[in-house]
């Protein structure tokens, strides 16, 4: 059985008290986020300039590949990361595109 409480509140009192929580609560929420770490369940994340750089294909080639569905972005807040393994796959597979040195 649940019970029930009634306290007398001011409506300042309780303007304060719902503002504290809205504040409390989008502070939660618009925290910074942190990158995610190296190894996230056995999987490496790069950013999309390491990747672009490791790969060294232009942000066009990037993009298209995007577009094409070989490769999908984690998105982490504003920030764009790659999963190696997604890259490994990529490099691996049918689609004609080949690792440089």
């Amino acid at each position: 059985m649940q019970t029930s409480l009634l306290v007398s509140v001011s409506e300042y009192r309780l303007a304060e008290l719902i503002t504290d929580a809205v504040v409390s609560a989008m502070r939660d929420t618009a925290a910074p986020q942190l990158p995610p770490s190296d190894r996230d369940h056995g999987r490496t994340y790069l950013t999309r300039k390491e990747l672009l750089d490791e790969l060294r294909i232009a942000p066009s080639t990037l993009a298209g590949w995007q577009r094409l569905g070989y490769i999908t972005p984690r998105r982490i807040g504003r920030r764009v990361y790659f999963t190696r393994q997604d890259v490994e796959q990529i490099l691996t597979s049918d689609h004609g595109i080949r690792r440089t040195k």
